[in-house]
């Protein structure tokens, strides 16, 4: 009981990395043909800028290239939103570290993998496509067509997919004005994610968006990274969005 505990909780905070690692994008603030935005993470307890991210949508096909504050490109990552637009296909490159995943989703499955630095095979899996699995720049459109059930302060619930174990994760997604909003919640909207699990939300930290009133674009994200910096492994960041229109 407590290995399996154990598990799911490290398979969590995964989880919470992944969703965070994301480049959160609001596709349709520049129409489906094509987005740019540019983003900057700074650390949590130093203010101290540590990488951008880029991200460039042309039709289906999209990229994004993360970059340390020197500029040095540190990640990278290709999607295609042929199959959905709230869970891409992923493949992902980290050129601090050397690890790689991928998500390939299909109608009735995802299939994921994940492969260390130095490893010569991929550690493949198969997860059932629940609905709705939601993952990456797909967080937004999925929270922009829930807007009215946020704004309305209903508990929207959904499922993730992660590469490094075979499962999805049941999560929820709510109003909220804790103090961790990485803006003002009088004048932009926060939205807090956690796990639907109660016991793993006692553990698990939560992550947090700002969204715009109007428009409801992603303006601003608190919470943990993974991206790899140098010899900076994980750490908490607050990242703020700009978009090309």
């Amino acid at each position: 009981m407590q290995t399996n505990s154990l598990s799911e909780l490290n398979a969590l905070q995964w989880l919470l990395i992944l969703i965070c690692l994301q480049c959160w994008s609001a596709t349709a603030a520049a129409g489906p043909d094509v987005t740019y935005y540019r983003a900057k993470s700074y650390d949590q307890a130093t203010d101290e800028l540590v990488y951008t991210e880029q991200y460039h949508r042309h039709g289906q096909q999209a990229s994004v290239v993360f970059s340390d504050a020197t500029g040095v490109k540190v990640s990278s990552k290709k999607l295609d939103f042929t199959v959905s637009e709230i869970l891409p296909k992923i493949d992902f490159y980290n050129y601090s570290s050397g690890n790689q995943w991928f998500i390939h989703p299909s109608n009735d499955q995802i299939d994921v993998g994940y492969k260390k630095a130095g490893q010569n095979s991929w550690n493949k899996d198969t997860v059932i496509h629940q609905q709705p699995s939601v993952f990456d720049v797909g967080y937004i459109v999925f929270l922009q067509a829930k807007q009215r059930a946020l704004l309305l302060k209903e508990k929207v619930i959904f499922y993730t997919p992660i590469p490094f174990v075979n499962r999805s994760f049941k999560m929820q997604a709510h109003l909220s004005s804790d103090i961790n909003c990485p803006l003002d919640p009088k004048q932009y909207y926060c939205i807090k994610i956690t796990p639907n699990s109660f016991l793993l939300r006692t553990i698990v930290p939560a992550i947090y968006m700002s969204f715009s009133q109007i428009e409801f674009r992603l303006r601003a994200y608190w919470g943990p990274t993974n991206t790899s910096v140098g010899d900076r492994k994980r750490f908490y960041v607050h990242t703020l969005y700009e978009y090309s229109s």
